[in-house]
């Protein structure tokens, strides 16, 4: 296993590292001790976390901000896919959300947040 790539909070240290052929993020969580890896949906070679909140795209940790939010980045090529590969999940999905399914695959990557607690 290689790390690749660290980002910390007060609380956590997410790493991105690759083993197996495939990259995967992870962190650990300073007060418990302990340490995650992204868990495989299918086979992906870069491993993000799941969304378990509405199961749309997975999140891969950028950077941390100064309001403690974790960011994230993502192709608007991706997220373009992810529309036509999931047809079936779009209703489910928040209307913001939905509103992405017009995206063009050329459009500026989509920034995402997600707030440490």
């Amino acid at each position: 296993m290689f790390v690749r790539k660290t980002v910390q909070s007060e609380d956590y240290v997410f790493y991105y590292v690759g083993l197996e052929g495939k990259g995967i993020h992870g962190y650990f969580d300073r007060k418990t001790k302990q340490s995650r890896l992204a868990e495989a949906k299918s086979s992906e070679t870069i491993l993000g976390f799941n969304n378990d909140i509405d199961d749309f795209f997975p999140f891969y940790p950028k950077l941390v901000n100064d309001q403690n939010e974790l960011v994230g980045l993502v192709k608007a090529e991706e997220v373009y896919e992810w529309f036509q590969n999931n047809p079936d999940k779009i209703a489910a999905l928040p209307k913001k959300l939905q509103s992405l399914q017009n995206i063009d695959p050329e459009d500026n990557p989509i920034i995402m947040f997600a707030k440490l607690k």
